[in-house]
């Protein structure tokens, strides 16, 4: 998948956890301070996760879809985090998550059961081609719906 659907999925997962949170996306929330400082780092948790993933691109140490597209170290976090309630954390591993969900879908697949083993993916996406517009599309829609809705 692309960057942007990668930075979309996490838009929409914050959008999704604030709406939960009984926050709605809202224009107020730059005129009100304490809305402010409870979105602004759950947004900012869910898009530098939603993108994390892909920094083996920049990296170059492991290769492309390798150990920062293992999900149990992000599994483990996420869950430790919970019990802890670190919600910042939650939501980064939450994105980082999705993130690797919407890779298992193209053809390159992602690692499962180590994180240098064999990748397995639905070879559903092509990354940057029509089916990855409809991934898109998707996001968006479910996006509107919650700020819809909520």
């Amino acid at each position: 998948m692309m960057k942007a659907t990668h930075t979309l999925s996490g838009a929409v997962m914050a959008q999704g956890y604030l709406a939960w949170m009984g926050l709605p996306m809202d224009p107020a929330y730059f005129t009100n301070p304490k809305a402010l400082a409870f979105a602004f780092p759950a947004a900012a948790a869910c898009l530098i996760g939603s993108t994390f993933p892909d920094i083996d691109i920049k990296l170059k140490i492991f290769g492309h879809r390798t150990v920062t597209h293992w999900f149990p170290p992000f599994l483990i976090a996420a869950f430790v985090s919970w019990l802890y309630f670190i919600p910042s954390i939650f939501l980064f591993c939450g994105a980082a998550l999705l993130h690797i969900f919407l890779d298992a879908f193209t053809k390159m697949g992602v690692p499962i059961l180590s994180p240098f083993g064999k990748r397995y993916g639905f070879c559903w996406v092509v990354t940057g081609g029509t089916s990855e517009i409809l991934v898109v599309i998707a996001l968006l829609s479910s996006g509107l719906g919650i700020w819809h809705f909520a």
